[in-house]
């Protein structure tokens, strides 16, 4: 099922770029935006440095914003579109696209990993940047389109904006919802429409500031805040490391290494199946649930005890 949403997901981002035609510019644009998205996968290191989420859930987290979000937004977006600019991109894309975000966000809560703040922002970054990825590939593909037509300074305009000034900016509208699943009310009703809300209310002012112009004057507040909330979430992630206790001991890590291993993007479609949320639960190995080594016994033959009467002098 999660293999055929991804795959439907990824037919609209894809029949946009065949219906752009201009491939090499297309993966121009891929190559720009890989800058700003090679920095929040960093940042997804840095808050992980003493505690590794699931590999399964980290990918599945990245492929829903690769995917799922794009070609959902994409899509709706296009349909309901339309009318004045303002319109269709203050009023009507946040919307969108936060819900599309927010899906995944409580997807993976419902089934158990977001159970602290840190986990909410590393799952949120993951799904941000995915959708930031697939976004800014083909904003920059008009930029170089623009480029070429004889608008010069266009492309180093929008990647200086995209790619250095705000480069955060769709993990940090998500992680408003996913610090919020993090904590103990983050489950009521009222208080998830609220962090719902304000992640569409700060996408709406980013956008309505891109639109009147304004933006350019809010570069170092912009700067200034999206390092101020990094280093918050750096500073939550250590605090957070004090409370678990120590890093998992080499042999525990390399177990779990080895089981995620097992687990990563195969040639079958079974492999997909590691894909899922609640994977490591399902699979309940006795390596993943108590942290011990596995017999090594098991499955091997076995020889009697011959006795003392039997040994050979």
């Amino acid at each position: 099922m999660w293999l055929a949403l991804f795959l439907l997901g990824a037919l609209v981002p894809l029949a946009h770029a065949v219906r752009l035609g201009e491939f090499s510019w297309v993966a121009g644009g891929l190559l720009l935006a890989a800058v700003p998205f090679a920095g929040t996968l960093a940042l997804v290191g840095l808050l992980q440095f003493r505690r590794a989420r699931p590999w399964a859930s980290r990918r599945w987290a990245l492929l829903w914003g690769l995917l799922v979000a794009t070609g959902a937004s994409s899509y709706v977006n296009g349909l309901l579109g339309g009318g004045p600019e303002w319109r269709t991109v203050v009023l009507l894309a946040p919307v969108v696209e936060e819900l599309a975000k927010g899906v995944g966000l409580l997807l993976l809560a419902r089934f158990g990993r977001v159970r602290n703040p840190v986990d909410g922002i590393v799952y949120a970054l993951l799904i941000g940047g995915g959708f930031s990825l697939v976004e800014n590939t083909f904003y920059f593909f008009n930029a170089i389109s623009a480029e070429l037509g004889g608008n010069d300074g266009v492309l180093q305009d929008v990647f200086v904006m995209r790619g250095l000034v705000a480069p955060l900016a769709h993990p940090i509208f998500a992680a408003a919802l996913g610090v919020t699943l993090g904590t103990r009310y983050g489950r009521r009703p009222l208080v998830l429409l609220a962090a719902l809300g304000s992640g569409i209310a700060l996408h709406a002012l980013w956008n309505h500031a891109a639109v009147s112009g304004v933006v350019t004057n809010l570069v170092p507040h912009t700067v200034a805040l999206t390092l101020a909330l990094a280093a918050a979430a750096l500073l939550r992630a250590h605090r957070e490391s004090g409370d678990v206790g120590e890093r998992p001991a080499p042999q525990e890590r390399d177990l779990e290494e080895r089981h995620d291993g097992a687990a990563r993007v195969g040639t079958t479609i079974t492999s997909w199946y590691a894909a899922l949320p609640w994977y490591e639960q399902a699979a309940g190995t006795p390596a993943r649930t108590t942290g011990q080594p596995p017999d090594k016994t098991r499955g091997a033959r076995t020889v009697e005890d011959p006795g003392p009467g039997n040994v050979e002098e």
